[in-house]
């Protein structure tokens, strides 16, 4: 008899998706989720490693940060249980990896979209939609600011 590991486990997802030859299942699960204008043919994965220190604490962030072939960045994150602040955290850390694509010196027309993509387990919005994506926009006419977002 052996135990199901459940992929909705930060570590378990990790693992699923970063481990060598996977990359196709994170291919698809992108390519499902982002639905781009052209099918993404190749990623690399920026953090595959799992510290060994981090498999037992509770409190670690295990995402997938992950650069498409047109210079993207994705954070792809699981989470199983409701946490506090949880639209500031997902905004949060798209402001940490967009800041951190630029040092000084660095102009600003070099920064790439990011983007960032939380699989939740619970409901976090009020909305009954199934997939929701955000931009900034201008209040009134709905124009986006960017397409950075």
């Amino acid at each position: 008899m052996f135990t199901r590991l459940d992929p909705k486990l930060d570590v378990v997802f990790k693992l699923l998706f970063t481990r060598p030859g996977s990359e196709g299942i994170l291919i698809a699960l992108l390519s499902a989720i982002l639905r781009p204008p052209s099918p993404i043919r190749s990623i690399k994965v920026l953090n595959p490693d799992l510290e060994k220190e981090a498999i037992p604490d509770r409190g670690v962030v295990l995402d997938i940060r992950v650069r498409l072939e047109d210079g993207k960045e994705v954070d792809v994150e699981m989470q199983s249980q409701t946490r506090p602040g949880m639209t500031k955290r997902a905004l949060y850390h798209w402001s940490r990896m967009y800041g951190a694509q630029i040092v000084r010196g660095q102009e600003y027309a070099e920064l790439q979209p990011c983007i960032s993509i939380f699989l939740l387990g619970y409901k976090e919005l009020p909305s009954a939609k199934f997939h929701s994506t955000f931009q900034v926009l201008e209040v009134q006419t709905h124009e986006p600011l960017a397409d950075q977002l």
